[in-house]
């Protein structure tokens, strides 16, 4: 039990950290539970939570799943952003910021 929540919380950290880099897939997935999320904005005032799940036994996927819960949108920020040399005022969306504890 304790190997599988140290690897849940080694996958999830590395998922965490990273924005667009590939999935890990050199673990191994003897006795395993991968997590991830993903937020989409629904509109103004909504943002869509997804979060996937796949449970791995023995090398074989045993069960896997998505669940979907929306939650209030944060709003949007201004920000200053430098496109080709020149400053330009945005209104950019706020995102959640994601923590994990793992018993």
């Amino acid at each position: 039990m304790k190997k599988i929540v140290i690897l849940a919380l080694l996958t999830l950290s590395i998922l965490a950290c990273s924005k667009k880099e590939p999935p890990v897939s050199t673990l191994k997935k003897d006795k395993a539970i991968e997590i991830s999320y993903e937020t989409q904005r629904l509109g103004d005032t909504a943002v869509l939570l997804l979060t996937h799940q796949n449970v791995y036994v023995k090398g074989q996927l045993i069960r896997s799943q998505i669940k979907r819960d929306t939650l209030p949108a944060l709003g949007d920020t201004i920000q200053t952003l430098e496109v080709d040399g020149e400053e330009q005022t945005k209104r950019l969306p706020k995102e959640y910021e994601f923590f994990v504890t793992v018993k």
